[in-house]
C-alpha cells in the first residue's frame, strides 16, 4: 500500500514537471525555436521573458555580415 502511495506520488511530480517544462518551451518558442542555441542561451531567454521584456524585442543568434563577406553571429540581443 505505501509502496504504491509513493509511486503515485511520484507519477503525479512527473505529470506537474512536465506540465511546467511545457510551459517554458511554449515561451521560449515566441522568439526562437526550442533546437536553436545551447540550453544556457534558452534559459537566459525564458529569465528574459519572465522578467516581463517583450518577446519581440529579444532577438535570438543573429547573423551579421563583416565587410570581408565572412558572417558573425551574436547569441541574443534584447532592444530596451
Amino acid at each position: 500500500m505505501l509502496l504504491a502511495v509513493i509511486l503515485l506520488a511520484l507519477f503525479g511530480v512527473f505529470l506537474v514537471s512536465l506540465f511546467f517544462k511545457k510551459k517554458q518551451i511554449q515561451k521560449i518558442e515566441t522568439v526562437s525555436s526550442r533546437y536553436r542555441g545551447t540550453q544556457s542561451e534558452r534559459k537566459t531567454i525564458l529569465k528574459l521573458l519572465e522578467s516581463n521584456i517583450n518577446p519581440k524585442a529579444i532577438f535570438h543568434d543573429l547573423y551579421l555580415i563583416k565587410n570581408t563577406g565572412h558572417f558573425t553571429q551574436i547569441d541574443l540581443v534584447v532592444a530596451t
